[in-house]
Order: structure tokens, then sequence, then C-alpha cells
């Protein structure tokens, strides 16, 4: 199901909207019922989820999807390394509060606190998430969570923004709790990395991502909502994310050796297992002389003055 005649924009509200690209919802269905066990049918509206590209601020969102519910949540939190105890843009956010020297810091889709754990007693915490498992974990860790009316000097939402349907006003809800001079940094998938670009990876997909960020869709978003960007922040490429990418394009090839069948399958099939061997030994040698962005894209910004 595509955007109808009053589809929108999710950060600018604009109509002029581009089909971008389209997949077949048994697809995604599929996918997450192989990988997690989990039924999506419930958040997916028709035949196929198509991917719309805003013509004026460069957004992508996904149009045929609802984002997860809690109970979807609440099976992803079960899967082993869904909430990641440290993230590269952690130790860049880490940096910003040290120069910044905020007297209170919010975690916005904090997960388990990972990231609030590393600040210990050092700094006013608190945390907040949708998940109500996460939930119960930060009080029994004794971190404080969130209420209405808290305001805060510096803001971190790690890879949390691309999960909700209205992106807009999410990013709103945590620029009225940024006190004065307060800082907001936002990581996100960066959809020009060259793993977005290639690796099929279904956490991409709604339920679970609803938009697609890059550069140009975090400047436009920044202006339209009121922002100042002061610095961008690229993670370096992973090697997990590196070799997904070999085996992505090795398959790739192989499966062009294999289409005539036969003893070409069998040999292809061989070179595969061959070549992934050789990645886990040659690749972590290899990814320092790799030049392109990793998974991740971030932004620390200020409230236009």
């Amino acid at each position: 199901m595509s955007c109808n005649k009053n589809c929108e924009c999710v950060i600018c509200g604009s109509k002029k909207l581009i089909e971008y690209d389209r997949v077949p919802s048994g697809v995604i269905s599929h996918e997450y019922k192989k990988r997690y066990g989990i039924d999506i049918e419930k958040f997916i509206d028709g035949e196929y989820i198509s991917m719309m590209r805003c013509a004026e601020c460069d957004i992508c969102f996904y149009a045929g999807a609802k984002c997860g519910d809690d109970v979807f949540y609440e099976a992803m939190y079960t899967q082993k390394g869904f909430y990641e105890k440290s993230k590269p843009e952690f130790d860049f956010a880490i940096d910003k509060i040290v120069q910044a020297s905020p007297g209170s810091i919010l975690d916005v889709g904090c997960g388990t606190g990972a990231f609030l754990k590393k600040l210990g007693q050092s700094f006013d915490i608190a945390g907040l998430d949708k998940n109500p498992l996460a939930l119960a974990v930060l009080e029994r860790e004794g971190i404080k969570i969130d209420r209405d009316e808290d305001k805060y000097d510096f803001i971190v939402s790690f890879q949390t923004v691309e999960h909700v349907e209205s992106p807009r006003d999410f990013i709103l809800y945590m620029k009225k709790k940024l006190n004065p001079e307060g800082l907001l940094f936002l990581s996100v998938p960066n959809r020009d990395s060259v793993y977005c670009r290639e690796v099929f990876d279904i956490h991409n997909f709604p339920p679970h991502h609803m938009t697609l960020w890059n550069k140009s869709s975090i400047e436009n978003m920044a202006g339209i909502l009121g922002f100042d960007i002061v610095e961008f922040y690229f993670e370096p490429l992973r090697l997990v994310h590196y070799q997904a990418v070999l085996n992505t394009r090795r398959e790739s090839l192989m499966r062009s050796m294999s289409s005539s069948g036969g003893i070409r399958t069998l040999v292809s099939r061989g070179l595969m297992v061959a070549g992934r061997m050789l990645d886990r030994m040659l690749a972590p040698y290899f990814i320092d002389k790799v030049s392109c962005h990793g998974h991740t894209i971030g932004v620390l910004m200020k409230v236009r003055s």
C-alpha cells in the first residue's frame, strides 16, 4: 500500500513524495517470523510496503505499515543482543558531555540504561523508554525515570527516532524538555552508508524502523524544527558490518555463477564457504584501509536562539 493523495511527509508536511522503493509485505513478514518468531501481520496494511522519499526535506519513511507496539518490543527485548551494552557513538556523546559539563542528562529510548550506567553517579541522570520490561530494569538499577515536567541540560537519543511513526513530534518533545542553551544528540542508521545501501537488514523495515535518514535529511530536519547543528558524527565502519557487506556482494556473485545449475552450482557453494572463512581471517586486517562511513550517523544540536 503506497501513500494516498492525503499522505504527507512525516517531518515537513510536504505532499511532494516519491515512491523510492517497495517491498512485498510477505517478504518482511517471513523474515520476522523466521528470525524472531514474531507475527507482524497486524502492522501491515497491504500487499507491499512503500518507502516514500520527500522531495522537500529528503527524509524517507514507510507507508503501508505501523510501528511496533509494546508487545512487539517486549518480544524483541527477549532477543539476545537487542540492547547493545556499548555503541561507538557512546564515546562521542561522552566527549561532548565532558566538554559541556551539563547539570542534568536524559537518555530517551534508553533501553536498560547501558549509556546511563557508564555515566554512573557523576551526573544527575534519567531515562525514558516505552518498553515496560526496560523500565522495570531501570527501577531495579536505581536509575531515575523521566517525568513530564522535568527539563535537562543535555538529552541523548541513540537510534530511537527511526522507530516512531511521528519523528517530528518525537523530536519536538525532546526540544521542549531542554533547558535554555541545552544540547540534543541524536543518532540514527545512515541510509547512505555502504551497509544500509547493500545489506538487506530486516531491522531497517517496519514495524521496527519507520524512517530512514542521511546527512541531508538531518540538516533539513534541524532547520525545519528550529535547531542549529553543532557537529555531525559519522561512525567508523564496524567489522561486523564490513563482513556483512562482503557476504552480500559474494552471495550476489555466486547466485549469478550458479544460475546454470550442475557443477557450477557446487563450485559456487564451495567458493562461498571458502570466502567466508577467508573473511574471518583477513577482514580485521583490511578494515582500517576502508574509507566508507559506518552504519550510524549522529548529530549534536542546540535550539536556535
